[in-house]
């Protein structure tokens, strides 16, 4: 709450357990329920956490690429060429690192913290 950070700068630590996620998007875990975060907004809960510039920790849990045995995947635009031997839910993860990293499911943006302090007016340069 604003009362407990007033100033918004207290770091922020995320723990995202993948089967919040719908089993359609992530089918490697251990307890799928239906209904669960689209793909969509798992990506988009973790870019907002990225543009605050505060987040300092993270752990995502509950991935497991053995019980997806079976599971194919077609290859989509700007899939990571590195991870196409690599499960859904694997996928998955690290795409969700990335994001609360600084990338977007689009493109990437630096967050906000850092372009703040990277855009500086000439005024304000010391000479």
């Amino acid at each position: 709450s604003l009362t407990q950070d007033p100033h918004s700068n207290v770091p922020l630590h995320l723990s995202l357990d993948i089967d919040a996620v719908d089993p359609r998007v992530a089918p490697g875990t251990g307890t799928m329920a239906r209904g669960g975060l689209s793909y969509r907004e798992i990506h988009y809960l973790c870019e907002e956490l990225a543009l605050t510039g505060r987040l300092v920790g993270m752990d995502l849990v509950e991935v497991n690429p053995a019980i997806e045995e079976g599971v194919e995947e077609e290859a989509m635009h700007n899939d990571n060429p590195a991870l196409n031997r690599a499960s859904p839910t694997v996928n998955l993860a690290v795409e969700l690192i990335l994001s609360a990293l600084g990338k977007t499911i689009l493109h990437t943006i630096p967050p906000q913290s850092i372009l703040d302090q990277s855009t500086v007016s000439g005024s304000d340069r010391k000479a």
